[in-house]
């Protein structure tokens, strides 16, 4: 439809675009999360995912309109997510991350199946006992023959009576669960310290996820300050690695195509460091020339500081 040399939309091509950005809005919200170099952790994944499911529920819904033209398009997305990521649904080391996050905690697992609330927790609670196992100086020390129990070997058993082979085999039995019983002792005592945190970490609210991470967001625990940096380490997005190697430059050009892995790595080092070590160089031999500062040189020093 045209007017006066204009094109214009007509009332049904409004409507599917309007449609179309409703379905995709929530699409475009998650990825800008998962993108966020500051605060996209692994664990961030399932609760977005979990996030993005349900907005594009509420648009099926018609809670923020009805559709006429994208359903079909709303169907196949959301198929596409849940096939997607259902994998990663099951999976200890994300279901990990996130129960470690300190803005999701269990909130996530409530989202998603109330019903493995208590399977969620259970697995933390292993994993922080787990930890302290490693962190306790006599578990990390090897057992010295001094500290092993004493078990009498059966050449210096003294045979009394004719059931001396019932007596020996009572006590190597009387052994043998002195042993196991030491050790599911040991067990029990850790997974009730941690079982212990962990009730008492997820009763404190959540902390905001544009929030700095601070030791107070752990309760100033230690033990899940490691377990969040052992289980959140790995991102879910390659814009940083993407961002870094779009300043390599001409360091892949066909004049460099015999560059060794060894220099093209120093190269990236060097390039994404340059504000360690060229600026304050070209700010020196300003100075030695007696130029004016340039302020974009100041400015980067100013990062420097």
């Amino acid at each position: 439809m045209e007017s006066h040399g204009i094109t214009m939309f007509t009332r049904q091509e409004i409507t599917f675009l309007e449609e179309y950005e409703r379905v995709m809005k929530p699409i475009s919200n998650a990825l800008d999360q998962l993108q966020s170099e500051k605060y996209s952790y692994l664990g961030c994944l399932l609760p977005v995912i979990l996030n993005l499911e349900k907005s594009l529920e509420a648009v099926g819904n018609g809670l923020t309109g009805s559709l006429v033209y994208c359903r079909p398009l709303l169907v196949a997305v959301k198929a596409a997510v849940k096939t997607r990521f259902r994998a990663q649904f099951e999976e200890r080391d994300y279901q990990l991350a996130s129960s470690l996050h300190p803005h999701y905690k269990f909130m996530w697992t409530r989202i998603w199946d109330e019903t493995r609330v208590p399977e969620m927790k259970e697995l933390v609670v292993q994993e922080v006992a787990n930890y302290l196992r490693r962190a306790d100086p006599e578990e990390s020390q090897p057992v010295t023959a001094s500290q092993q129990p004493s078990v009498v070997p059966p050449s210096q058993l003294a045979y009394d009576s004719d059931d001396g082979d019932a007596n020996m085999e009572s006590l190597l039995r009387a052994a043998q669960n002195r042993m196991s019983t030491s050790s599911v002792t040991g067990q029990q005592a850790y997974s009730e310290r941690a079982r212990e945190l962990v009730k008492t970490w997820d009763a404190t609210p959540v902390t905001e996820i544009k929030k700095p991470l601070e030791d107070e967001a752990f309760l100033g625990n230690p033990i899940l300050i490691d377990l969040f940096c052992q289980t959140n380490t790995g991102v879910v997005s390659s814009a940083a690695c993407e961002r870094f190697f779009s300043m390599g430059k001409d360091t892949l050009r066909a004049k460099r195509s015999n560059l060794s892995d060894k220099n093209f790595e120093s190269l990236m080092f060097l390039r994404g460091n340059a504000h360690l070590w060229a600026v304050p160089g070209a700010r020196k031999r300003r100075e030695l020339a007696r130029r004016p500062p340039h302020p974009v040189l100041e400015k980067l020093m100013g990062k420097c500081m």
